[in-house]
Order: C-alpha cells, then structure tokens, then sequence
C-alpha cells in the first residue's frame, strides 16, 4: 500500500508539471505584458520627461510651452518659437581683445546659448503617456540638432583662435579680429544653419536619423 501510494503521489506530481509548462508555454501574456499600459493610458509620471544634459562650454535656456494634445504643442512650440524652428543657438560674441594672447585658455570667441522648449504636463490624467513619449523624441532629436550645430560653430571658432594666439602683438591682433575675412567662414555657416533649423529634412531620407537632429517630415506627428 506504502508503494502504491507513492507512486500515485509521483504521478499526480508529473501531472501538474506537466500542466505548469503547457500553461508556461501558451500564448497568455506575460505579467510584464499585461502591466503595460499603453500609449492612450494617462500619464501619471511614467516615463518621466526627458531632460538634456548640460554642455561643455555652453549652456541651456529654456522657453514654456503648454497643452495636452499633440496638436496643443505644435500651436504653442509655433506660436513661441516660430514655425518649426522649436530649438535655437545663439552666439553671443565675447569680449576678445588684446588679453587673449596673455590669455591662451581662452578658446572660442562666442559663448553659445542653446534655447529648447519645456512642458510641464499635470499628472492628473489629462494627458495620454503616448503623447509623453513623442514628446521625449522630439526633445532629444532637437537637442542633437543644436549640439551638432554647436560643433560645427566650435570647428569655426577654433582657428580664428589659434591665429589670434600665434599673433605678435596687440595692433595685429586687433586687426585681425575687425577683418571680415576672418569671420567669413563662421558667418556662412550661421546663415546656413538659420536655414536649416527650418526645415531640419536635411540631406536624403535614407541619412535622416531623429537622434542625429534630422526628422523626416510628419515623423511621430510633429
């Protein structure tokens, strides 16, 4: 009876394992897939808003834009920013003179100001996470766009100021600095980038990344 028992003890054991891998294997959601709660779920501050990173040499200034649509932002990001043009670099020149070859760690002759935009949703549920996440992407690729804008401006800057440093004294330093030739090249590409930031479809489709600063036009709604 002792050997009879057991065995039907092992068999209802094997009954039940067997039961718990067919259950493990069928086509139920996974606990992590069912705790998801989707792009049209409220958010309640997940995923959190995604927030740029400081940059060496420069710093970020922040304009407010308010809604709870897509389309609330677009009409705020235009209305402050103008078309399109929801992020921006200034170069503010700095005041270089003669000190700079007492001075060699001096080595740009603008600051740069990067402006993005900022929204500050409610966690009340009056806004959808999806929006949130689209929200996140768009930040991060204007943010790539301006730091790749500011280093092509440090490309610029850099041998004005090697040449400044090289120069023997104060009238050709001077000089130098108030010949437009010298800033001919920093210009161009100012003028360029202003017409870019406006329409950011730069190059072929097939080179346009977001995370690069390019956006395809009509990429996530924006």
């Amino acid at each position: 009876m002792r050997i009879g028992l057991v065995a039907a003890l092992v068999a209802v054991t094997a009954v039940l394992v067997a039961a718990g891998v067919r259950s493990a294997h069928s086509g139920a959601p996974s606990p992590a897939a069912q705790s998801d709660p989707g792009p049209d779920a409220p958010w309640l501050g997940t995923p959190p808003i995604w927030q740029p990173p400081t940059i060496s040499g420069g710093s970020i200034e922040y304009f407010q834009v308010t809604g709870t649509t897509q389309a609330d932002l677009v009409d705020s990001l235009n209305r402050v920013a103008g078309t399109r043009a929801w992020a921006w670099t200034d170069l503010q020149a700095r005041p270089i003179g003669c000190y700079l070859a007492l001075f060699p760690y001096q080595d740009r002759t603008h600051d740069v100001v990067i402006h993005m935009p900022r929204w500050a949703p409610t966690r009340d549920g009056s806004v959808r996470r999806g929006l949130v996440e689209r929200w996140n992407a768009l930040r991060q690729s204007l943010y790539a766009q301006e730091v790749g804008y500011i280093q092509t401006y440090r490309e610029d800057m850099q041998p004005i100021m090697e040449e400044v440093h090289a120069l023997p004294d104060c009238p050709s330093i001077v000089a130098y600095l108030n010949d437009g030739m010298t800033w001919q090249r920093l210009d161009a590409d100012r003028e360029r980038i202003d017409a870019d930031r406006v329409s950011p479809m730069r190059g072929s489709l097939e080179d346009c990344r977001p995370q690069s600063g390019c956006r395809p036009p009509g990429w996530m709604g924006w």
